[in-house]
């Protein structure tokens, strides 16, 4: 036990003394004098060592640290051992001191999101040494889940199902997804569901979006689904230039490419000659009609096969009925009219001899008669002259110079039928013209 004295102390050889001094709180100032025989001995000024593992870490939800004390004679009885999770590398903000166990793991960081540093309550030795207060390197921590989002089913096909999911995160870290289709009991990275029961709905579709920390957001939405075959609408196209396209549309997924069968002619049969069109892409009919032969008039048809216009996922178009078509062999066919003639005179070394030709291209879409049309006239007189109506009998002129083309509608329900020739006349008042030719 310790002693107050006031006079000179007395020790045999057989026993010791240690003297400290005590200020007026009861605290050790001075370490502690071993004397044992009238012979000073050991003097003890090594302070305690706070060390703190980790030191800081990066981005965490949380971590466990471990504090530890340790002395190289012996810790006093009466120290505090507290830390403080401070926001401030300076001070104790925003925090409270809280008690730890002493070379024992626990856990710091659980529901924080920012920067902060720890910091170690000082402590004493018997001898009075201090290990002065000790501030830790930074944690940071992140439990903030990536922002709220609304998943959507994508493409469906007959045995698969595709996800669509997106959001970002608030501390700006890289997000992933996983996906269920069982209401949560079974998981899986890939947003595609594939090998599925065609015809079976899969109404517990869930997706959570998670950081790269683990922070966790559930999408908003409960999905439902049923994969089946899908089909597309089938719509015809023209422009200006001449290009037909067959487009296929679809609700549930995007149609990006595919094939399908098409042949000119003026009916079906076992001879028809049938080309390959593909899905969204132009063909440029009046190009392609002009080079089955030159001069040879067409009248009749541009025939496609339904049962091969397939996507890429083999995914099949329908017959839209808005569209003219015919049956042959149990099949069904898309029958689009159209008229292809020329007239004019031919070609004599560099020009024309009389230096005048015409052509025109005529195509039917639902209630919609596009005609387009061609003229050439290198000599001084020349004209052309594009029939077209009932009986064709209306008419318009081209007499300019050079190279024209051009393209003119009309509605399917201001004639009965509609019918279409051309005619050219040379600078020596020769005509050529071609007879009248039925669009439907």
């Amino acid at each position: 036990s310790w002693s107050l004295y006031n006079n000179p102390v007395t020790i045999s050889e057989e026993s010791g003394i240690q003297i400290r001094l005590i200020n007026e709180d009861g605290q050790v100032v001075s370490n502690t004098l071993k004397i044992t025989g009238g012979v000073i001995g050991e003097v003890d000024n090594i302070s305690p060592i706070i060390t703190i593992e980790p030191n800081g870490i990066g981005l965490a939800k949380n971590t466990q640290v471990t504090i530890t004390v340790t002395d190289n004679n012996e810790l006093a009885n009466n120290n505090t051992y507290e830390y403080y999770l401070s926001t401030s590398q300076d001070s104790q903000t925003g925090g409270s001191w809280i008690t730890y166990p002493n070379g024992t793991a626990f856990t710091i960081g659980t529901n924080l999101t920012g920067t902060y540093y720890l910091h170690v309550k000082e402590v004493y030795d018997t001898s009075g040494n201090t290990s002065g207060n000790v501030v830790s390197q930074s944690y940071t921590f992140d439990n903030t889940a990536p922002y709220s989002f609304t998943p959507t089913i994508g493409k469906v096909t007959q045995t698969s199902i595709t996800i669509n999911a997106s959001t970002s995160d608030n501390n700006g870290q890289a997000v992933t997804y996983k996906y269920s289709i069982d209401n949560g009991k079974t998981w899986q990275e890939s947003n595609i569901f594939e090998n599925l029961t065609s015809g079976t709905t899969y109404s517990e579709i869930k997706v959570i979006a998670i950081d790269s920390v683990g922070n966790e957001m559930p999408g908003s939405e409960t999905l439902s689904a049923t994969p089946i075959k899908q089909t597309m609408n089938v719509e015809f196209t023209f422009d200006s230039n001449s290009n037909f396209t067959l487009k296929g549309t679809c609700n549930e997924y995007t149609v990006t490419g595919g094939t399908y069968l098409y042949a000119f002619d003026d009916n079906i049969d076992e001879n028809t000659n049938w080309n390959t069109g593909t899905i969204n892409t132009a063909i440029d009919l009046g190009t392609e009609i002009s080079t089955l032969t030159t001069y040879t008039p067409f009248q009749g048809n541009i025939y496609i096969d339904t049962t091969s216009v397939i996507d890429t996922t083999g995914n099949q178009g329908i017959v839209n009925g808005n569209y003219d078509y015919v049956e042959y062999n149990g099949k069904i066919y898309y029958a689009i009219p159209c008229v292809w003639a020329q007239c004019g005179f031919e070609r004599n070394g560099f020009g024309y001899t009389e230096g005048a030709e015409a052509s025109i291209f005529t195509i039917k879409l639902l209630d919609t008669i596009y005609l387009c049309w061609g003229a050439e006239n290198w000599f001084s007189g020349n004209k052309d002259v594009l029939y077209y109506g009932i009986n064709a009998e209306q008419s318009f002129t081209v007499t300019t110079y050079g190279l024209s083309e051009g393209i003119k509608t009309y509605d399917v329900n201001d004639y009965v039928s509609f019918k279409v020739k051309c005619s050219s006349t040379g600078s020596n008042g020769i005509v050529a013209t071609t007879p009248i030719y039925q669009l439907y």
